[in-house]
């Protein structure tokens, strides 16, 4: 590049600094590998830092590049036209993660790579497909999180995790073909609801998990089918709501429930065909359900209910 193309490309975003600066709020545009003052997300966050109010960073092309959101309130990352972003660590750090900060909107993205929400920071994800992670897929740990819509796939690890004390909802999110579905843990709180259609299939172990007092809500209509291990787990003090659910042809039981847990199946579902034999299956020690007569479509169960 010469010498006068580069303080050119510097004064134009000197003067986009300079304007924003007087601004309650910025709508910024990115264009990964173009041309343009701003060619990579984390330029345009160092922006937004300096900006008080609801920022909109507009991203174009496929962006290589780790992304820090730090300390933020109300920023909207949107995609145009499909953009990407692709983790550049080698597997070492988040392709994105928000950390103190809340009200972080990302909207319609390819993220390859691995994805977090942490301390207190409050996410929103809408639209996106998460993949190619060497480990979990989406983590929130201390925070809140929403998924409204996407897939998460092909992870080496869980395709989401639920830890310490979080609290994530998503409605009508796909799980698939990761090394698990989703794990709430540590005191996480998990809720799976959905309108077109929601489902964790073809994972390598459990599709949904609760574990050590994590509290799991699963609404009508999710499809748990193909993992490789139990369709459900419930251990450690943990609890699950069930509606009328699919859980079918996993590897182990449909649900498994074991060590001081409870399961309140409140639903007419269709749980059969999982290849221990056992659809529904108390296991040592003290485990407890309400409601599995006449609501597991058939399904054996050697549960024991007063």
């Amino acid at each position: 590049m010469s010498l006068a193309r580069n303080a050119t490309r510097l004064l134009a975003t000197a003067a986009l600094i300079a304007a924003s600066a007087n601004a309650s709020a910025a709508t910024l545009n990115v264009y990964c590998g173009g041309k343009g003052p701003l060619t990579t997300i984390g330029a345009a966050i160092k922006v937004v830092q300096r900006i008080p109010g609801a920022n909109t960073i507009q991203v174009s092309g496929a962006c290589r590049e780790n992304v820090l959101i730090d300390g933020l309130e109300r920023l909207t990352l949107t995609a145009i036209n499909g953009a990407s972003i692709t983790d550049a660590s080698g597997g070492t750090t988040d392709v994105v993660g928000a950390i103190h900060s809340s009200i972080v909107d990302l909207e319609g993205f390819t993220l390859n790579g691995s994805v977090g929400c942490y301390s207190g920071s409050h996410c929103t994800f809408g639209s996106n497909i998460f993949q190619g992670s060497p480990g979990d897929g989406v983590t929130a740990s201390r925070s809140y999180a929403d998924l409204f819509g996407g897939i998460i796939q092909n992870s080496s690890g869980r395709g989401l995790v639920v830890a310490q004390g979080s609290v994530v909802r998503t409605v009508d999110l796909k799980i698939q073909n990761c090394g698990g579905g989703a794990t709430a843990i540590d005191g996480g709180n998990l809720t799976v609801t959905t309108v077109n259609g929601s489902s964790f299939v073809n994972n390598a172990s459990d599709g949904i998990q609760a574990l050590a007092h994590s509290t799991l809500r699963i609404n009508d209509g999710i499809v748990v089918q193909g993992n490789a291990g139990h369709g459900i787990r419930v251990e450690s003090a943990s609890e699950a709501e069930l509606g009328s659910l699919s859980i079918n042809n996993n590897g182990g039981d449909g649900i498994s429930i074991g060590d001081l847990s409870f399961v309140w199946f409140r639903g007419a579902s269709n749980i059969t065909g999982n290849l221990s034999g056992i659809d529904v299956d108390c296991r040592p020690q003290f485990s407890a359900t309400r409601g599995t007569v006449g609501n597991l479509g058939g399904g054996k169960t050697n549960c024991v209910e007063p």
